[in-house]
């Protein structure tokens, strides 16, 4: 994972406005993010946390451009958190490898970044700052910016760009349990572009979460922690920090504490073929239908690995047989049902770690026009 310094060169910002800008202050921070481990530095001249009110393109270069061109551009990535397309022009006509957009880029930015072989960061946010926190009516979040980043790339792809990175937008324009739903299925959008650039570092949610509405800004390290730790585990690919040094330790410890059965192997079983009484429609009660069931098993493999004897490993067709028992002897009306049973059912009838179960339901493929209709659940012990 490579971890994204943060240096504000606002007044305003919610954690350090104030703090750095300044050349002397800014250049002194930049050294020490560079020095604490930092890969890429952010450096943003118009704030836009909840409430902010925007400055003009010529505010934010009178703050950003003396800083841009006094610091060494070979050292890390330069990034440069701007909206506006002048801003950002300039910004990478001054040297920046990278710029951070809370709107998502647009086509322009695409022409621009080609031109100068930049990086992208496209974020989702519905509206200004100032704004953005009455808009939060989403029917599904996580499908709704999933489609959003989708309709993105058909345009991005358009271009020769060497990095685009897409960014949830935790908390611009979402309320607490949508955040949440977005950090626990940030796996949903590894697939688009370069994958995941997140900021979720210190953070009004980290307050929310523990129901501490006091607990200010500068207390919220220990949230932001836990918080990079889960983004690493979901293949986040950069993380957007105010504290790098310490990141960077929590992440580097992290990576030695996994338990024996994580680090072993998993246990692909693919295309088992069962019936069973399954759905919600009149046609489909007391008949049975074909489901494909597929699994992925983790637990304590390593012993196996050791010996090279079943003894000590798992036995496939145990599970398998499992699986048919299973659905010979309970009916269920969904799918989402029937995978949260079966994998719950299978982590601990074997004493496993973690199983991921899909089930595909072929009925009805054809009738929807569809290669396949299935559902995936997941037990974690």
């Amino acid at each position: 994972m490579r971890i994204m310094g943060i240096i504000n060169l606002t007044p305003d910002s919610f954690y350090d406005g104030g703090r750095h800008n300044c050349l002397e202050y800014a250049l002194k921070q930049f050294d020490a993010l560079v020095l604490a481990g930092a890969d890429i530095i952010d450096i943003g001249a118009e704030s836009t946390r909840p409430g902010s009110d925007p400055v003009s393109a010529t505010e934010e270069l009178n703050r950003l451009l003396p800083v841009l061109k006094a610091i060494p551009k070979d050292r890390v990535q330069i990034s440069v958190d701007s909206c506006k397309l002048e801003v950002q022009a300039e910004a990478l006509k001054h040297g920046a490898h990278m710029i951070n957009d809370i709107y998502g880029g647009s086509r322009e930015l695409y022409i621009l970044a080609e031109k100068y072989q930049a990086g992208l960061c496209l974020m989702h946010t519905p509206a200004p700052p100032k704004i953005m926190q009455e808009m939060t009516q989403y029917q599904d979040v996580v499908t709704e910016i999933y489609d959003y980043f989708l309709e993105k790339k058909t345009d991005w792809q358009q271009f020769d760009l060497p990095n685009v990175w897409v960014d949830p937008g935790i908390g611009f324009g979402k309320n607490l349990d949508q955040n949440i739903l977005l950090l626990n299925h940030l796996n949903r959008f590894r697939e688009l572009g370069s994958g995941v650039l997140l900021g979720v570092s210190r953070k009004s949610l980290i307050a929310k979460m523990t129901k501490n509405p006091d607990l200010l800004p500068q207390d919220r390290l220990p949230g932001s922690l836990a918080m990079a730790i889960h983004a690493k585990n979901c293949g986040v690919q950069v993380l957007r920090v105010h504290d790098v040094a310490e990141t960077r330790q929590a992440l580097t410890v992290a990576d030695f504490l996994h338990p024996q059965s994580v680090r072993s192997p998993s246990i692909h079983l693919s295309g088992i073929e069962v019936q069973t009484e399954i759905g919600v429609l009149a046609e489909e009660k007391g008949v049975l239908q074909d489901l494909i069931v597929h699994l992925e098993i983790w637990g304590d493999f390593l012993r196996v690995c050791q010996t090279d004897n079943l003894k000590d490993g798992l036995d496939y067709v145990l599970v398998v047989n499992a699986v048919r028992e299973y659905c010979q002897t309970n009916q269920k009306k969904t799918l989402e049902s029937f995978v949260s049973d079966l994998s719950q059912y299978l982590g601990q009838r074997f004493k496993l770690v973690r199983v991921a179960v899909e089930v595909e339901k072929p009925r009805y493929q054809k009738t929807l026009k569809l290669g396949k209709i299935s559902v995936r659940g997941v037990f974690n012990a």
